[in-house]
């Protein structure tokens, strides 16, 4: 291997999984250096997105001891335990508030928030800056969060809405991870419609369901925060949708659905955007009824299967569906583990990335 060109080398350890890369890091000093450059990191995560491989599901239990769980696409049915950093200290409920290039924001409202690598094992807390725009439910204020990358500063940041239901207050808290600042605003003419829901990344920008006003009136919206120019916008909606109630935003592969749902009839459509921009163009994924009626206001998209012929779709009714594309069959999948069952589900991408070269300080490891 030391006759090839390092460049060539390089090229063919991009498209290895992260384990593997991992142990190739004990062969040589020069093999260490090479996987742990920011530039190898780089080219490893754009391999990652172009193929769209190394993903796996990353689920929260329903129980009091809060475990997550991966699930390896390849085998859905065989969740492994995921040993996360606020784990060890076993105090509060931890969530996901989102992920973006196999890093994962957690939050716990005891000890704050955290940005980690279930592969690597690699993590940082902050509790500093969620101590400061700490919400209490009790005083009916909510909290809205998101996380993802900035592509122009090479930056990841964290976006916190914060608004409350019987007084008339909206809030916007922009944290950057690279400066380790954050800054506050009220331009937020919006409200998020859904209690639990958190950005989802796509495009450089994070996305909400949202209706204008701080009162739920008027037909709901995909509302989009640009993380570059950190501004507001809307996102056209599928003209096909007609009579349809949009319920769920979220990410497949590489691209932007949604679901809508009729309160006149049992169904319940995926929508996917093929083109992101100026030319937003939307299609049909697929449609369900009578089966998954009683759940379809919370039906998601996952991932695709390898040769693309099915979708993986999930309910809260804590069950997956590999549903086929060509003849329109589901095939439900018991995610369970004893006596563990799952409330919510995020995709992961397993990569080398890590916030420790966009913090001032040192990035824990377990």
């Amino acid at each position: 291997m030391s006759s090839l060109p390092l460049d060539l080398i390089s090229d063919i350890l991009s498209r290895l999984p992260v384990k593997p890369l991992l142990r190739f890091r004990c062969v040589s000093k020069c093999f260490c250096s090479l996987i742990d450059s920011q530039d190898f990191v780089k080219l490893h995560l754009n391999q990652a997105i172009e193929t769209n491989s190394g993903l796996s599901l990353i689920v929260p239990t329903l129980t009091s001891d809060n475990k997550f769980f991966s699930l390896e696409l390849d085998s859905v049915d065989n969740p492994v335990e995921i040993e996360y950093p606020f784990k060890k200290y076993n105090r509060g409920h931890t969530s996901v508030i989102g992920c973006c290039h196999g890093l994962l924001a957690m939050f716990n409202r005891r000890l704050g928030m955290s940005v980690f690598n279930p592969t690597t094992k690699k993590f940082k807390l902050f509790p500093q800056f969620w101590s400061d725009c700490y919400t209490d439910y009790m005083t009916n204020n909510f909290h809205f969060d998101g996380f993802g990358y900035d592509a122009s500063t090479d930056d990841y940041k964290l976006v916190r809405i914060i608004q409350s239901y019987k007084v008339d207050y909206l809030e916007v808290i922009i944290y950057s991870l690279k400066a380790d600042t954050w800054r506050r605003t009220r331009e937020f003419p919006y409200y998020i419609l859904d209690d639990r829901c958190n950005g989802v990344f796509i495009a450089g920008a994070l996305h909400w369901l949202a209706a204008r006003g701080s009162v739920r009136t008027g037909q709901n919206m995909i509302l989009a925060f640009d993380l570059k120019s950190e501004k507001f916008y809307e996102v056209q909606q599928p003209h096909g949708m007609k009579g349809g109630f949009c319920s769920q935003v979220g990410v497949l592969r590489g691209c932007l659905w949604i679901n809508s749902y009729y309160h006149d009839e049992p169904r319940c459509d995926i929508w996917v955007m093929k083109e992101y921009g100026s030319q937003q163009s939307w299609s049909k994924l697929c449609s369900f009824s009578k089966m998954l009626h009683e759940t379809c206001y919370y039906t998601e998209a996952f991932a695709f299967s390898k040769d693309g012929d099915k979708a993986l779709i999930y309910q809260h009714s804590r069950c997956l569906h590999w549903y086929n594309l060509k003849d329109h069959k589901q095939d439900v999948i018991e995610i369970r583990n004893g006596n563990q069952s799952f409330w919510d589900a995020f995709i992961c991408m397993g990569s080398l990335a890590s916030i420790d070269a966009y913090t001032t300080v040192g990035v824990d490891t377990e």
